[in-house]
């Protein structure tokens, strides 16, 4: 069906740990941005602010192995137009 390959970085912040998955798969690649805490609204405010000094928007991600068959279905449809 094709490969998918994460490459993890992960940094110790003060209020948890910061995780950057770099995904590549049929082609494609995409980033997903975690942040892992023991205490939930300290940590949800602590990223919030993460995003807002760099700028980013919070987009609630589908698991990506739900985005490679997505992706995969799509290629397909596309080559049979």
């Amino acid at each position: 069906l094709g490969a998918l390959k994460t490459v993890r970085y992960e940094k110790i912040l003060e209020d948890g740990l910061l995780v950057l998955d770099h995904s590549l798969y049929l082609g494609k690649e995409d980033f997903e941005l975690e942040f892992e805490v023991k205490d939930y609204d300290k940590g949800k405010q602590a990223f919030e602010t993460l995003l807002n000094q760099f700028q980013l928007i919070h987009i609630e991600p589908k698991n990506k192995v739900r985005r490679f068959f997505e992706y995969q279905a799509f290629i397909n449809q596309s080559e049979h137009k």
